[in-house]
């Protein structure tokens, strides 16, 4: 190789290599030995992760709820360069619905099975929501919102309301 020239290596396995140059011009001559070391290329896989509608993670320290492809350069223990990526998909939400079979009851009737919802196998709350009943006895006299909650099989959960009123219905009597 003539000096001053470029150098170009090129190897495609990782290792310890004892490099020999024999370099001249027309004024000198140089012998040199050196060992080079290649590191292992860093290439990890691409990587995805799930989200439901309105949620957010951490994606390479920051925050986001938008779905697409993510990329960061990463130093890896060598020096060397190393991109990843994250591919962030959006899962959709559960379409949830209660329906009030009736809005008005009285504090002293018995339960009311709240079976009327979509999807089934849900789970109920609120003041005098015991199982997948309304109590009235329980909930008292007033207004009183019921929720259903349901969950799909990817993990997201969503959720629907009534109000449902509770009236004391006692009768009364006028004396004359």
């Amino acid at each position: 190789t003539e000096l001053g020239t470029d150098f170009d290596w090129s190897a495609d396995t990782s290792g310890t290599f004892n490099v020999n140059l024999s370099a001249s011009n027309e004024y000198c001559a140089a012998d040199t030995s050196f060992n080079l070391t290649i590191h292992p290329e860093y290439n990890p896989p691409a990587d995805s992760v799930s989200i439901c509608i309105g949620d957010s993670i951490q994606v390479f320290g920051q925050y986001t709820s938008s779905p697409g492809v993510y990329v960061d350069s990463l130093q890896s223990i060598y020096g060397c360069d190393s991109i990843v990526s994250k591919e962030l998909f959006e899962l959709p939400l559960p379409n949830v619905t209660i329906y009030s079979l009736i809005s008005l009851t009285c504090v002293n009737y018995s339960p009311i099975v709240l079976s009327n919802v979509s999807p089934p196998n849900g789970t109920f709350s609120g003041q005098g929501a015991v199982s997948n009943t309304f109590d009235p006895s329980i909930a008292g006299v007033g207004v009183h919102t019921v929720f259903y909650h349901y969950t799909n099989g990817n993990g997201c959960s969503s959720y629907d309301s009534i109000q449902l009123v509770v009236d004391d219905c006692a009768e009364s009597l006028e004396l004359s």
